[in-house]
């Protein structure tokens, strides 16, 4: 009887677990699974990642010193604005270079250059026209230079004039640099034998019209402090003459 009992329930125990669906035999499989575990700690989500790369920012390790004038000044270039040690450099342009054929026709020429270094130079400059076959008004210039501003040159020589009346040597004094508002700018006094004092004075500047074609525009005048009759030169004034050039 007992042995029937015992048979009895455990055939009823198996037709109620095949009757019940697997998802229930599992939750209770694992309930009673945990009573003899610990509980396992739940999964933080990652935490998003803010280096540098990832944010794209870069986050100086210490902070960056302000800058001081002690740093500015280690900075700023010494000198008169282009320095290129002592290698020797040569420069020539011709401002003018013309003949017309009007009358007795005649030719007319302004040319200047220099060689040297940054430090020191060597500058030639002559202009002068010639009428009929006969030279007008020449002169040529041999002066040396040497920077003492920024953009600024100070010029030291000998000018020999020629033309009409006697010609004369004169020494020569002056200035040659770049403006503010880059005007460049060329300022001689001289003095010849005779203690006649007279100055020139010349002003030009550059409009870039594209990468081939300049316009200059150019003002000079001459000054003399003291009739000049052998040359047919007066006090004052003498002469002030302009010009456009394209280039």
């Amino acid at each position: 009887m007992n042995a029937f009992t015992r048979i009895t329930r455990l055939a009823c125990a198996l037709a109620l677990a095949g009757a019940l669906p697997a998802h229930v035999l599992a939750q209770a499989h694992d309930a009673h699974a945990g009573h003899g575990a610990h509980a396992m700690p739940p999964t933080e989500a990652p935490k998003p990642d803010t280096t540098p790369s990832a944010t794209g920012t870069q986050v100086p390790k210490t902070p960056i010193p302000p800058i001081t004038d002690a740093d500015r000044a280690a900075a700023a270039s010494p000198g008169h604005g282009h320095e290129h040690g002592r290698t020797v450099f040569a420069f020539l342009m011709v401002d003018r270079l013309e003949r017309w054929n009007d009358g007795a026709g005649g030719e007319a020429w302004g040319v200047k250059g220099w060689i040297g270094s940054d430090e020191h130079r060597l500058w030639l400059r002559s202009e002068g026209e010639r009428e009929g076959g006969k030279l007008a008004d020449a002169d040529l210039e041999v002066l040396y230079g040497r920077p003492v501003a920024r953009w600024w040159d100070l010029q030291a020589g000998v000018r020999r004039t020629f033309g009409p009346g006697p010609s004369r040597t004169a020494a020569a004094f002056g200035i040659a640099g770049i403006a503010p508002g880059k005007f460049d700018i060329e300022a001689t006094g001289y003095l010849d034998g005779d203690g006649r004092v007279s100055a020139r004075a010349e002003a030009a500047y550059t409009l870039l019209l594209t990468n081939r074609l300049v316009l200059e525009p150019r003002i000079e005048a001459n000054w003399q402090a003291r009739d000049d009759r052998a040359r047919g030169l007066g006090a004052g004034m003498s002469s002030i003459e302009g010009g456009l050039r394209l280039r």
